[in-house]
């Protein structure tokens, strides 16, 4: 319970209430950045948030390591898509990265 705790306020620093956070299962999260603006990139967010992890996991007494794997998309309303088909493209992303060496 605790690690969903301290998981669920490290994605609620990085995120805004805009975006969209969903868990897949385990340490599997994607989330779909509403961002009407575009000013900010999903590059941008990701090391954000891969930051605010270590960040976290930098806290003196840890009893275990926070890690978790994501996949972040961009909704983008010049190219209009479903919630759907935003997961399924978070998740490919989320599996492309847990392939690359030292990402999660």
């Amino acid at each position: 319970d605790q690690l969903i705790m301290e998981t669920a306020e490290v994605l609620k620093i990085t995120f805004r209430q805009a975006d969209i956070i969903g868990l897949l299962g385990g340490d599997e999260f994607v989330v779909v950045m509403v961002d009407e603006s575009g000013k900010e990139s999903v590059n941008s967010v990701k090391e954000r948030l891969a930051s605010a992890i270590v960040k976290r996991n930098e806290q003196p007494d840890r009893q275990y390591v926070l890690s978790l794997s994501f996949g972040i998309v961009r909704y983008d309303n010049n190219n209009p898509c479903t919630m759907e088909q935003l997961l399924s493209k978070a998740d490919s992303m989320m599996y492309k990265a847990k392939k690359e060496p030292g990402v999660k």
